[in-house]
């Protein structure tokens, strides 16, 4: 059986919408509707929340998620890359908790509408030989 980890990266320094991961969407912090569908999807040995923010592993210790370690600051920062972060985190699970994965999942937490039904078919088209497999959808320029 595979090794998985869903990487959701959680960063509070968004300056168009200051803190949009932790505002309420339905109820709750809008990432944890994506922490809500990785876990129920069963397919993750780890589910780790990455951010900088103490009020994010506060909201996450709330719901009984412990997050492991915070990112660094630099990458936290507004040129970070998502490359970068995933790296950090897959570095310090090997480095510090003799952890490797098969495979990682970087779930967004801005998708609060994901559902753990498209994280099972995603890895569904994974196991059936896909190298990697990315969501899209339309987005109508003229709107922005």
């Amino acid at each position: 059986m595979s090794k998985n980890i869903a990487i959701i990266p959680v960063r509070t320094g968004s300056k168009r919408l200051p803190h949009k991961n932790t505002l309420d969407f339905f109820g709750k912090p809008m990432f944890m509707h994506t922490v809500e569908a990785a876990l129920k999807s069963g397919l993750f040995d780890e589910v780790h929340v990455s951010t900088e923010s103490q009020l994010v592993v506060d909201i996450c210790e709330a719901e009984g998620l412990t997050v492991k370690f915070l990112r660094p600051a630099i990458l936290a920062e507004d040129d970070a890359t998502l490359e970068s972060v995933c790296s950090s985190v897959l570095n310090k699970f090997q480095d510090d908790y003799e952890k490797l994965f098969d495979n990682f999942c970087l779930l967004w937490a801005t998708a609060p509408l994901r559902t753990s039904v498209d994280i099972v078919r995603s890895y569904a088209l994974l196991q059936d030989g896909c190298d990697c497999v990315v969501s899209v959808t339309d987005y109508d320029l003229s709107m922005s």
